[in-house]
């Protein structure tokens, strides 16, 4: 091993494109594993904090995001450098560069595919519950807050904050119908 790299050491001396192509590979592997550690995910869009606004774009990951370009391009600087460490000539090593980084990137985009199918969204566009009926877990009296759990079509349940603007007391059990949504809490009344 320790002749490996000596010998390595020595064809980066000579070799300029041997050391452009092993520049390309660290950097470009560094860059991904940083941004791998520090959770950057180029994978859906921006974020948002309004409670009403549902975003509906299904997650997942794309052919050209950084993380897969990083990854065709230490494929591509990896698999050169081993070419022209064997000899190869630069056009040679550039094509068996090019078959790296893709098969690196392929690799790369089957793989956080499979990871981003095994999420789940919590996303609840809360905009949907307005007309649903409920049911109240939490008492609400007048002017104070209590709790509901909504049933959407899809059979997923939420439980949401819910303010009644009836001067009655709406005692846990009652059926009651979501009117609105007001800053993530859902506005109910006696259904």
């Amino acid at each position: 091993m320790e002749e490996f790299f000596h010998t390595l050491g020595q064809n980066l001396s000579r070799d300029i494109g041997m050391l452009v192509y092993v520049t390309m590979a660290t950097f470009s592997a560094l860059i991904f594993l940083l941004m791998w550690l520090f959770g950057h995910d180029d994978a859906g869009g921006d974020m948002d904090h309004d409670m009403s606004g549902g975003h509906d774009e299904g997650g997942g990951t794309k052919g050209l995001s950084l993380k897969n370009l990083l990854l065709f391009v230490t494929g591509f600087g990896i698999a050169a450098a081993i070419a022209r460490y064997y000899g190869a000539d630069h056009p040679l090593a550039t094509l068996i560069g090019l078959l790296g980084g893709l098969a690196l990137g392929t690799l790369g985009f089957l793989f956080f595919k499979a990871i981003y199918r095994q999420q789940i969204s919590t996303d609840v566009n809360t905009n949907k519950l307005v007309g649903q009926t409920a049911i109240v877990i939490v008492r609400i009296s007048p002017g104070s807050v209590g709790e509901i759990r909504a049933t959407l079509v899809d059979g997923r349940s939420h439980v949401l904050r819910a303010r009644s603007r009836s001067t009655e007391v709406l005692r846990p059990e009652s059926m009651v119908k979501i009117t609105a949504i007001d800053g993530g809490e859902a506005i109910v009344e006696l259904s």
